[in-house]
């Protein structure tokens, strides 16, 4: 019982008077500085996650699976993120730090797009951007932050990052304190002399296995041709509670497209060591089976610009 609609649109217009109410979308993003991985996962964990996310909250009408068992974990920063929205054109921008896992997924039952990027984890540390993501689209966004000047000396390094995602958590009966959840830094030090053999070595079993790393080679030609355009999909699920805490008063899968607009980048051919730290109040690693790992190859991205478009309901419940 698929339906069509703006996912932002209402059933009564809001005042643009209410101060409260949030900058829509689409929104432009410019200045953003974008690290990535191909992260190691648990496929069965990743199955059950998309199977209790998409069939099991949809009642069996919409069915996502996920396509390999890798994940793209990011990390990043974006300088502005303004409303596209005339209304809103002298409301400003905001900045934003974010670290991100995202699952390539593939429909095997209902509406929505044939694949798309779902993010089950996303950490910021903005509150416009983390109660517009959760509202607007259905981002499963929370709190996270780096430590101070992380970010800006990721940016000035030329081949490798150090980051430490630290997030609200604790362990049982205790108050939650910001803790530690992921870091990533440089596996080991290579010399200068070693650099260019090294990068070579990397390089050529990047050509050798990205493919299949990323989604198995045929599915990642279906993928890669759909998004000649710029445009890459995104699914999710949109929860809004009843007061009791038990129940929802609405539950919507929407998608929306992310376009890049522009960007310049390189490889990162130096490895990486990822650090998980399971917390009690996390379900990271119980979703995700991501855990310490080594990470070969990753890619930096700067200078890029995009924009999040308004995005449009697929399915809801009854």
């Amino acid at each position: 019982m698929g339906t069509q609609r703006s996912a932002t649109q209402a059933k009564t217009a809001q005042p643009r008077t209410a101060r409260n109410q949030l900058p829509p979308p689409p929104y432009d993003c410019t200045g953003i500085s974008l690290w990535g991985f191909l992260a190691r996962a648990d496929h069965d964990r990743l199955h059950k996650l998309c199977d209790e996310t998409f069939r099991q909250t949809c009642n069996d009408a919409i069915a996502y699976e996920p396509v390999g068992a890798h994940v793209l974990l990011t990390f990043g920063a974006i300088d502005t993120i303004a409303s596209a929205h005339p209304a809103f054109a002298d409301d400003g921008s905001i900045r934003e730090s974010h670290a991100a896992v995202w699952v390539i997924v593939r429909r095997v039952k209902g509406s929505g797009p044939r694949f798309a990027a779902f993010s089950p984890y996303m950490w910021v540390d903005n509150p416009i951007s983390l109660v517009a993501g959760r509202e607007y689209f259905g981002y499963q966004k929370s709190w996270g932050q780096y430590a101070p000047g992380q970010i800006a000396a990721a940016r000035k390094a030329a081949r490798s990052i150090s980051l430490e995602l630290s997030v609200l958590g604790g362990p049982p009966h205790k108050q939650h304190t910001m803790q530690p959840l992921l870091s990533v830094a440089p596996a080991n030090t290579v010399s200068t002399k070693r650099r260019a053999l090294t990068e070579l070595h990397h390089f050529l079993e990047h050509l050798a296995t990205t493919s299949e790393d990323l989604l198995g080679i045929e599915h990642a030609l279906k993928y890669l041709s759909e998004r000649a355009d710029g445009r890459i999909p995104q699914i999710f699920v949109k929860c809004i509670p009843n007061p009791d805490g038990l129940t929802s008063s609405l539950i919507e899968v929407c998608t929306s497209d992310i376009e890049v607009k522009s960007m310049t980048g390189r490889v990162m051919f130096e490895d990486h060591k990822l650090t998980v730290t399971n917390l009690h109040s996390e379900r990271f690693f119980e979703d995700t089976g991501i855990s310490d790992q080594t990470l070969p190859r990753g890619f930096f991205v700067r200078a890029m610009s995009m924009t999040l478009h308004t995005g449009t309901v697929v399915w809801h419940a009854p």
